[in-house]
């Protein structure tokens, strides 16, 4: 799989509950998994 690397401006507050979320139900470093995850979902659904 190629893959592409990005940056993104988001909320701090947001960012941070995010990476705590995924550290507790996922494991040290897997946000860009967790990410790449909540992406594919979102494009499966058409952006809805």
């Amino acid at each position: 799989m190629n893959s592409v690397k990005t940056t993104i401006s988001i909320d701090k507050d947001l960012w941070k509950r995010f990476s705590i979320l995924v550290i507790e139900k996922e494991g040290y470093r897997k946000k860009n998994e967790v990410i790449e995850k909540l992406i594919r979902q979102y494009v499966q659904r058409g952006g809805e």
